[in-house]
């Protein structure tokens, strides 16, 4: 047998103005977790979104590394020698794991810029007193989840390597 003055919490005593009923507290959780939850999606997705900049960014400046530490070690220079550099940079971002990339899909002229000191020609230098360099400069666009992220996903690096000497 239940006593009279007994019963669930938040259900209604038998006056219903009555001032010693529990309230029922659900609905307000309810409106403060849907004005909380945006917000806090907001600052996830723009963690990740910052990481994945910061990944690629990392990512971009040792493909332009690996590519001028080949480039380097090249016989010959200039404007006929672009593309073999820029084939040079898919294949080692094509083994990388760059976000946005698409294999094969850089090319001279957007992506990939070799400068070599020297022009033309061959361009190892006859010994250590030559210095000629070589500077690779890599542009890469990745995809953003917010169109308002300064730079709009725009991601460029340089690298600079001393060419050296072939060994005789």
């Amino acid at each position: 047998m239940v006593p009279h003055n007994s019963r669930r919490v938040g259900a209604p005593g038998p006056d219903a103005n009555s001032n010693d009923t529990v309230p029922d507290r659900n609905g307000q959780a309810l409106a403060e977790f849907a004005i909380v939850i945006p917000v806090l999606a907001l600052v996830i997705a723009g963690i990740i979104q910052f990481g994945l900049i910061f990944w690629s960014q990392q990512t971009l400046t040792q493909i332009a590394r690996d590519t001028g530490r080949w480039a380097a070690t090249q016989k010959y220079c200039g404007e006929s020698y672009k593309q073999l550099v820029a084939d040079q940079a898919n294949i080692i971002a094509g083994r990388s794991s760059l976000f946005g990339y698409t294999a094969n899909s850089w090319s001279p002229d957007t992506n990939v810029d070799p400068d070599w000191s020297e022009q033309e020609g061959d361009c190892l230098p006859a010994d250590n007193s030559d210095e000629m360099w070589v500077t690779i400069t890599l542009n890469h666009q990745i995809p953003l989840f917010f169109p308002w992220v300064p730079g709009n996903g725009s991601l460029s690096t340089s690298a600079e390597f001393r060419m050296e000497p072939s060994a005789s």
